[in-house]
C-alpha cells in the first residue's frame, strides 16, 4: 500500500507499521500507545493513518489536536487521503482541538449547565470581557491589601494583560488544584493555615496576592458569561464525568491526540479522564519540542507523566525524517540524543540533502549578511516565502527587519512585533517626544502607541483615572471593532497633559540623557517583568540599547522618520503574500518548514556543546525547519 507525504511516496517502514498494527487488537484489549517521533517523520501523518485503520475496523475514533494549526493540517492531510472536500460537520466528527472538545463537553454535559445552547457563542469572548473581568479582580484584591502592607496592583490594560498572563499559566499547570491551596477557605483558615500558604505561594515564586487574584477572577469571570482561550480546558479538568458523557454521546471509542509534546497538566487531566471513561488512548509527540517547559508555573513533561500514569504504555518511535538529509540531519539527531538519549537515532529518507553551512561574522555585518544570502537566492528564482530567518527572541530580528527594509525586500513577522510596533521603539518614541528631543510637524497613531505605552509604565505617576482619561483622549473605542481607531490630533493635547507630570529637562539628546530616561522610569525592570523568560528579558534590554545607539547615531527626528517608513513599507498592500521573507522566533516556529532557514546569532559549536537542554531543544527546532538549506551565523 502506498501513502503520500509532501507529494512523495511514503515508505512504510516497521516503525509505522507496528504503529498501525496498534490497530489490530480487539476493543479492550490496546495497551496505551505513546509515540515518540523527531521533526519531519510524517507524525501528523501516522495519525491520519492510524485513524483510517481503526475506522475500517468499525472502530469510532476522534483525533484531537492541540493547535488549530495542526487541526488544520490533519484535516488537509486527511482530505488528500479521502479524495475530497468534508462538510464541516463531518470534520467536527473526526477531528477537534483539545479546546473545541472542551467547549462541546461545558455545553452539552456540565454539571453546572452554565453553556445553554445559543449562549455558547456569545460566551467565547473576541472582546474586551477579560480585561473587564481582570479590572474588577484587582479593584477586588485591592480593598484588602493595604492591611496586609502590600502594595496595591495596577489596573491599566498592559498590567491586566500580565495578570492574565499569569492566570493562564496558572491554569495551565492546575498550580491551585494541589494542597494547601485544594479546598482552601480564606473565612475559616487560622493564622497557620494562611502562613502555610504564603509560605507555598514563596517556593513557586508567586506573588503573595497571586492565590486571591485567581479566585477573584474567576468569580468575575462566571458572573461575566465567558470563555477566554485555555477556560474551557480548566473548567472540563475538574469535570470528568462530562468527558466521559461526551464520548458516549459521539460512540467514540478510541482517541488519538496529535502534538503531545505541547500539552500541559491542564490538558493531561482531561486524557486522565478520557482513559477512565473507557478510551483507548494514543499520544504523538516529541520530546525535542517540548520548549514549553517553563509554562505552567511548575516544569511539567507530559511523556514522564503519560509513563508514570501507565506504566504498561506501549513505547513506539518514529525516527526516518522526510523533511530534510544530511548533513543536516546528522546534526540534528545528535541534538536530540542530547534531549532524550534513549530516542531511536535520526534516519534521513534515501537520495535527500540539506545543506548545512556555518558562518562567522562580525556582530554589526549580521543584517547584511542575512539579507545578502537572501537576495542570493532570489536572484537564483526563489519566491520570498522560500526564506525564513528564526532569531532567539522576537526583538532579536530588529536590526534584520531594517537591513531588509533598507534592501527593499518585503518581509511579514509571524507572531513577533514588527519594530515599529514594538514596545522598545514605542518607549523611545514617547521619550523623544515627551523630553522635545524630536518637535515632528504632524503626528499618526505610532505617536498615540507610543504616549499610551509611557502610560502605562510604572513610573509615570499617573493615578487609574488620569491614565483612563489619556486613553479616552488619544483612542476611541468603537462598538464591533476590536483595535481602537487612534486620535493623533489629540496627541498635542496628550503631551502637554504630561509634561506637567514629567516636564523636559533642557539637556541633549545623547546616550547618557536616553539611558537616564530609561533608568529614571524604571523601562528595563517594568520590559523584565513582562517578559516570560529571562532570556527575553535579555533580548529587551539588548533592542533597548541598539535603539538607543540608532537615535544617538543618526538624531531624533531620522529616528522616528526612520519608524514611520518601516511601518508604511510594512503595510504596503501591493506586494503578494509569496514574496514576503517570513520573520519569526524560535518559541513561535514549531509546526512550520521553508526550504531555506536563516539563524542569526546562532550559538557556536562550542557553545551548544556546553549549553542547558533548553537551549538544546530551541536549537533543535529551528534547525529542523529547514528542507533544502541551512544557514548558521555565528556573532563574531
Amino acid at each position: 500500500m502506498e501513502y503520500l507525504m509532501h507529494g512523495e511516496s511514503l515508505e512504510i517502514t516497521p516503525e509505522l507499521s507496528a504503529i498501525l498494527d496498534w490497530a489490530v487488537p480487539p476493543r479492550g484489549k490496546r495497551m496505551p500507545l505513546l509515540i515518540e517521533a523527531s521533526a519531519g517523520t510524517g507524525k501528523t501523518t501516522a495519525l491520519v493513518l492510524l485513524h483510517e485503520a481503526l475506522v475500517r475496523r468499525g472502530q469510532a475514533v476522534l483525533t484531537l489536536t492541540y493547535s488549530q494549526k495542526g487541526h488544520a493540517r490533519w484535516l488537509e492531510l486527511y482530505r488528500g487521503r479521502a479524495g475530497g472536500d468534508l462538510a464541516p460537520q463531518q470534520a467536527a466528527l473526526l477531528c477537534n482541538t483539545l479546546d473545541e472538545f472542551a467547549v462541546r463537553c461545558l455545553r452539552d454535559h456540565s454539571r453546572e449547565k452554565r453553556w445553554q445552547a445559543g449562549s455558547l457563542g456569545h460566551a467565547i469572548v473576541d472582546d474586551d470581557r477579560p480585561l473587564l473581568a481582570m479590572r474588577q479582580a484587582v479593584a477586588r484584591v485591592n480593598a484588602y491589601l493595604p492591611e496586609a502592607g502590600l502594595e496595591p496592583l495596577r489596573a491599566d490594560d498592559e498590567s491586566l494583560l500580565l495578570a492574565l498572563d499569569l492566570i493562564d499559566n496558572l491554569k495551565a499547570g492546575l498550580t491551585f488544584a494541589q494542597p494547601p491551596f485544594a479546598g482552601f477557605d480564606a473565612e475559616l483558615a487560622d493564622d497557620y493555615e494562611l502562613e502555610n500558604l504564603q509560605f507555598a505561594l514563596e517556593r513557586l515564586g508567586l506573588p503573595p496576592w497571586a492565590f486571591s487574584l485567581f479566585n477573584e477572577y474567576e468569580k468575575c469571570r462566571e458572573s461575566l458569561d465567558f470563555l477566554c482561550h485555555g477556560d474551557a480546558a480548566y473548567d472540563l479538568a475538574y469535570e470528568p464525568d462530562a468527558v466521559a458523557a461526551g464520548l458516549r454521546a459521539r460512540g467514540v471509542e478510541v482517541v488519538l491526540l496529535d502534538e503531545f509534546h505541547d500539552t500541559k497538566a491542564v490538558h493531561f487531566e482531561i486524557v486522565r479522564a478520557m482513559a477512565r471513561a473507557g478510551c483507548a488512548i494514543a499520544v504523538v509527540g516529541d520530546r525535542g519540542q517540548d520548549i514549553f517547559q517553563w509554562r505552567g508555573v511548575t516544569p511539567f513533561s507530559a511523556f514522564d507523566e503519560f509513563m508514570q500514569r501507565w506504566p504498561q504504555t506501549r513505547q513506539l518511535p518514529l525516527s526516518l525524517t522526510y523533511r530534510f538529509g544530511n548533513p543536516l540531519a546528522k546534526a540534528v539527531g545528535g541534538l536530540l540524543q542530547r534531549v532524550n538519549p534513549a530516542c531511536a537515532s535520526l534516519r534521513c529518507a534515501s537520495g535527500r540533502r540539506t545543506a548545512m553551512k556555518r558562518l562567522a561574522v562580525p556582530r554589526a555585518a549580521l543584517p547584511g549578511e542575512v539579507v545578502r544570502l537572501i537576495e542570493g537566492g532570489l536572484a537564483a528564482g526563489a519566491a520570498g516565502q522560500d526564506f525564513a530567518v528564526i532569531v532567539p527572541q522576537g526583538q532579536a530580528a530588529f536590526p534584520v527587519m531594517r537591513a531588509l527594509q533598507a534592501a527593499g525586500v518585503p518581509y511579514r513577522c509571524d507572531r513577533i512585533a514588527p519594530l515599529h510596533e514594538s514596545r522598545e521603539a514605542r518607549i523611545l518614541r514617547a521619550a523623544l517626544l515627551l523630553q522635545g528631543w524630536a518637535k515632528p510637524d504632524s503626528f499618526g497613531h505610532l505617536d498615540c502607541k507610543a504616549l499610551l505605552q509611557y502610560a502605562a509604565g510604572p513610573s509615570t505617576g499617573l493615578d487609574e483615572d488620569e491614565r483612563a482619561a489619556l486613553g479616552t483622549l488619544l483612542a476611541e473605542r468603537v462598538p464591533g471593532e476590536r483595535a481602537p481607531r487612534y486620535i493623533p490630533d489629540h496627541v498635542p493635547m496628550a503631551l502637554q497633559m504630561l509634561a506637567e507630570r514629567d516636564g523636559a529637562e533642557a539637556v541633549p539628546c545623547d546616550a547618557i540623557a536616553l539611558h537616564d530616561w530609561l533608568s529614571r522610569h524604571r523601562v528595563r525592570q517594568w520590559f523584565a517583568g513582562a517578559a516570560p523568560t529571562a532570556a527575553a528579558a535579555r533580548a529587551s534590554s539588548q533592542a533597548l540599547n541598539e535603539l538607543v545607539a540608532w537615535i544617538v547615531r543618526d538624531g531624533a527626528t531620522a529616528f522616528l522618520a526612520g519608524l514611520d517608513t518601516l511601518a508604511t513599507q510594512f503595510a504596503r498592500g501591493n506586494v503578494g503574500f509569496g514574496s514576503k521573507v517570513v520573520l519569526t522566533s524560535i518559541l513561535h516556529c514549531k509546526g512550520n518548514e521553508w526550504r531555506n532557514v536563516i539563524l542569526p546569532e546562532a550559538p557556536s559549536a562550542a557553545r551548544l556543546a556546553d549549553a542547558d537542554l533548553q537551549v538544546v531543544r530551541e536549537q533543535y527546532v529551528a534547525m529542523s525547519r529547514a528542507r533544502e538549506g541551512l544557514w548558521l551565523l555565528e556573532a563574531t
